[in-house]
Order: structure tokens, then sequence, then C-alpha cells
């Protein structure tokens, strides 16, 4: 989502996930009408999907749409224009490296302009690429062994209230699960272990959860162990958790930060990823519960995505 047409109001951007062509589209945030045509950000028989996110990357005060190829393509980013003009087509990896490629934007070096930062799709190794709106490289590193293969999570963080973001990682199955915190030129600051010697991995997500303007760092195991929300303040010290599913749950959760009531202080949206009828819940930065819901009938226990 982002402000495409300067109305102050974000607009929803689409893509598509594999088995259809690469379709991207656009719709009014006010009236939810999709502006102009869809349009292909690759080839119409490319069905391997894509990520896609929207920043102001050129610093005008209006988003730019941000896309890269999934599955089955070269790491192909490209940046575009509201009405689909490109601004920017470059490659995050290797053209030969066909797993897909992962993006997500913010103002990592405070310039006043968001960067893309890349991570290759499960398979590509823990190589993180920070690139400007141009496509040029200012950052690339490993936030793992070089060996590693098991894939990683990626958020930005402002932990220390400085107004820059950090780059946070979090690594997934194949190694004792570590978060690491990396400022932008790849630099590590901070290493913590937040769910113990497990290693079945992690997700992590941050936010500000108490208006102090210091984003927390709220972390997840994968699936395989308890599904234990844990809350960390900017020095990487716990300050709460909870069970948000009964303890027997163990096939993972899906998390995101959310404002919906409009306060500016975000609350944590969960719901379960399968095996568990379809409760959404939201809680506050302590994790007391908010409320909750159920996203479709009770008998779905497929899972469910959050955006």
């Amino acid at each position: 989502m982002g402000d495409l047409n300067g109305d102050g109001v974000f607009d929803i951007i689409t893509g598509v996930g594999a088995g259809t062509s690469p379709l991207l589209r656009r719709f009014d945030g006010r009236t939810l009408k999709e502006i102009g045509q869809g349009l292909y950000a690759y080839d119409q028989a490319f069905l391997g999907g894509m990520s896609v996110s929207a920043a102001d990357v050129d610093g005008d005060g209006l988003y730019e749409m941000i896309t890269g190829t999934g599955n089955g393509s070269a790491p192909h980013v490209k940046v575009r224009k509201m009405d689909g003009t490109i601004i920017a087509s470059f490659y995050a990896y290797a053209p030969e490296f066909t797993r897909g490629v992962n993006l997500i934007t913010g103002d990592i070096d405070n310039d006043g302009k968001s960067e893309i930062v890349s991570t290759p799709n499960w398979g590509g190794g823990p190589h993180v690429k920070v690139f400007d709106g141009k496509g040029k490289a200012s950052a690339s590193f490993f936030a793992y062994e070089s060996n590693f293969i098991g894939g990683f999570s990626l958020a930005l963080a402002d932990t220390d209230g400085n107004g820059i973001k950090e780059l946070v990682t979090e690594s997934y199955a194949g190694r004792i699960t570590s978060g690491r915190v990396f400022d932008a030129k790849g630099r590590m600051l901070k290493e913590w272990f937040p769910h113990g010697t497990i290693s079945s991995g992690g997700m992590v997500i941050a936010a500000d959860l108490n208006g102090d303007k210091i984003d927390e760092i709220v972390s997840v195991p994968l699936a395989g162990t308890q599904s234990v929300l844990k809350v960390f303040d900017g020095g990487l010290k716990q300050t709460a958790s909870v069970l948000p599913y009964p303890a027997s749950y163990t096939k993972g959760i899906n998390i995101k930060a959310v404002d919906l009531n409009g306060d500016g202080i975000k609350e944590i949206a969960t719901a379960p990823k399968a095996g568990l009828p379809p409760q959404v819940r939201r809680f506050d930065g302590a994790l007391k519960v908010l409320d909750s819901l159920f996203a479709t009938a009770t008998s779905f226990t497929g899972g469910i995505w959050l955006d």
C-alpha cells in the first residue's frame, strides 16, 4: 500500500502468486475503484508469482510500485510510477539465480528516500542487499553463514530512537534460531536468541507498540514448537510473552502490526497458519487481548494470512 496519487490516502496495490500471469493492479484508497487498467509486471508467460511493495524512492512525496519476480525467473526488480512508467529495472542477484526475490522498503539512511532491501527466496543463502530507487546497490552482506540456505525473515526497526531504521533478521530452520540487528551498511550491531536454543526458526516484525518513538521487536517461532509470541524492547530485553492459541498448537501463526484505532500506536494481529479455526486476535504492546474475530467460517482450518 502507498499514496500513489498524492491525495494523502494510501492506495492498494496487488500482485499475484504463482500459477497465473504477473498482473499488477492499483485501487484508489478512497473509492476502492481500480486506477486505470491492470498491467503485467513481467512477461505474461511468467507464472512464478511476484513480491510487491510500495515506497517513495525518489523523495517526491508519491509512492512508487516495486515488484520482484518469484520462483522460476531471474531475480528481476522493477520500479514504476503510478501510470506504469518504469523508472528502474535491475537484477537483485545474479540472473542465474531463479528461486525468486523478496522485497521490503524503508528509509534506512535518513535521506528522505526509501531504500529497497532484497533477500533471496529459500535456497538462495542469507544474502541481503540494499538499493536506492535507481537500482544502485549501497550495501551487500550475509546475515548468517554464507552456506546457510534455510531462509530468514527481515524487518526494519528504529531500535534506538535516532530516527533511522536498522535491519532486523531472524533465521528459519537449519541453525539455532537467532535474531540479528544490522545498520544500513550491513554491520551487525546486536544478536540475541529470542526462543532459546530451538532450531525450527522464527518470524520477526517490528513496530512502535507504546508510542515512545522506539520500535519494539515481535517474534514468534515457526511450525514445530509452541507458538509463543514475544515482545522485545529496542535493547532486546523481553517485555511480554503470550500463547495466542492453545499450548498444544504447533503449526505456526502469522503476525502483523496494525493500527486499527488510528491513535498512531501499533497493535499486533495474529492468525493461525493451519489446523485451527480462523480466529484473528489483536493484542496491545503488553500482549493484552484487545479483541478477536473469525475471518471466515469456523469450520475452515486451512490457515489465514494477514495484510
